[in-house]
Protein backbone atom coordinates (compact mmCIF):
# COMPACT_ATOMS: atom_id res chain seq x y z
CA UNK A 1 0.00 0.00 0.00
CA UNK A 2 2.85 2.69 0.37
CA UNK A 3 3.69 1.80 -3.09
CA UNK A 4 0.36 3.90 -3.44
CA UNK A 5 -0.50 6.10 -0.63
CA UNK A 6 3.54 7.56 -0.90
CA UNK A 7 4.37 5.82 2.20
CA UNK A 8 7.21 4.50 0.61
CA UNK A 9 8.38 7.39 -1.33
CA UNK A 10 10.65 7.15 -4.28
CA UNK A 11 14.77 7.10 -2.69
CA UNK A 12 17.16 8.66 -4.42
CA UNK A 13 18.60 7.03 -8.03
CA UNK A 14 22.15 6.36 -6.17
CA UNK A 15 21.25 4.86 -3.06
CA UNK A 16 21.30 1.38 -2.37
CA UNK A 17 17.61 0.82 -2.21
CA UNK A 18 17.09 2.47 -5.35
CA UNK A 19 16.78 -0.85 -7.53
CA UNK A 20 14.91 -2.71 -4.77
CA UNK A 21 12.47 0.29 -4.53
CA UNK A 22 12.09 0.34 -8.27
CA UNK A 23 11.32 -3.34 -8.96
CA UNK A 24 8.62 -3.44 -6.56
CA UNK A 25 7.21 -0.28 -7.85
CA UNK A 26 6.90 -1.87 -11.20
CA UNK A 27 5.50 -5.36 -9.84
CA UNK A 28 2.56 -2.93 -8.47
CA UNK A 29 2.21 -1.44 -11.22
CA UNK A 30 1.80 -4.34 -13.62
CA UNK A 31 -0.41 -5.24 -10.67
CA UNK A 32 -2.56 -2.33 -11.29
CA UNK A 33 -2.32 -2.06 -14.70
CA UNK A 34 -3.64 -6.03 -15.28
CA UNK A 35 -6.46 -5.57 -13.27
CA UNK A 36 -7.63 -2.85 -15.83
CA UNK A 37 -9.51 -3.52 -18.95
CA UNK A 38 -6.70 -3.56 -22.15
CA UNK A 39 -7.98 -0.50 -23.66
CA UNK A 40 -8.16 1.50 -20.03
CA UNK A 41 -4.41 0.27 -18.90
CA UNK A 42 -2.62 0.80 -22.10
CA UNK A 43 -3.01 4.41 -20.90
CA UNK A 44 -1.04 3.87 -17.46
CA UNK A 45 1.77 2.19 -19.29
CA UNK A 46 3.94 5.34 -19.11
CA UNK A 47 3.55 6.32 -16.07
CA UNK A 48 6.55 6.24 -14.24
CA UNK A 49 5.29 5.65 -10.61
CA UNK A 50 2.21 3.11 -9.05
CA UNK A 51 1.39 6.11 -7.21
CA UNK A 52 0.95 8.34 -9.99
CA UNK A 53 -1.74 5.68 -11.85
CA UNK A 54 -3.40 5.31 -8.42
CA UNK A 55 -3.77 9.04 -8.02
CA UNK A 56 -4.66 9.61 -12.07
CA UNK A 57 -7.39 6.43 -11.86
CA UNK A 58 -8.54 7.42 -8.65
CA UNK A 59 -9.51 10.89 -9.85
CA UNK A 60 -10.82 9.94 -13.11
CA UNK A 61 -13.21 6.83 -11.68
CA UNK A 62 -13.84 7.45 -7.65
CA UNK A 63 -17.04 9.09 -7.06
CA UNK A 64 -16.18 9.47 -3.34
CA UNK A 65 -16.42 13.14 -4.41
CA UNK A 66 -19.73 13.06 -6.05
CA UNK A 67 -21.96 14.97 -3.97
CA UNK A 68 -24.54 15.04 -6.61
CA UNK A 69 -24.55 11.05 -6.30
CA UNK A 70 -23.75 11.56 -2.18
CA UNK A 71 -27.36 12.86 -1.95
CA UNK A 72 -29.14 10.60 -3.99
CA UNK A 73 -28.32 7.86 -1.89
CA UNK A 74 -29.23 9.74 0.50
Amino acid sequence: MGYLTGGISKPDPEAANYEAWDAENFIVMAWLINSMELKIGRTYLFYKTAKEVWETVQNLYSDMKNTTQCFKVR
